[in-house]
C-alpha cells in the first residue's frame, strides 16, 4: 500500500511540474537537446519525445 501512494505522489508532482518543465525545455531546445539527451541516457530522438509527454498533462 505504501508503494502505491508513493507512486500517485510521484504522478501528483510530474502532472504539476513537468508542463512547466517541458516549455522551459523547448525554448532553447537546439542547444541542450544534445546534452539532455546525454544526461538522460537516451538518444536524442527518445529526449525530444519527452516535452510532448509532458506537455499534455497541462490540460
Amino acid at each position: 500500500m505504501t508503494v502505491l501512494k508513493a507512486a500517485d505522489e510521484l504522478e501528483e508532482i510530474v502532472a504539476r511540474v513537468g508542463p512547466t518543465a517541458a516549455r522551459l525545455l523547448t525554448r532553447g531546445e537546439e542547444e541542450t537537446m544534445p546534452e539532455i539527451a546525454e544526461a538522460l541516457g537516451m538518444t536524442e530522438k527518445a529526449a525530444r519525445a519527452r516535452p510532448t509527454h509532458y506537455e499534455h498533462l497541462d490540460s
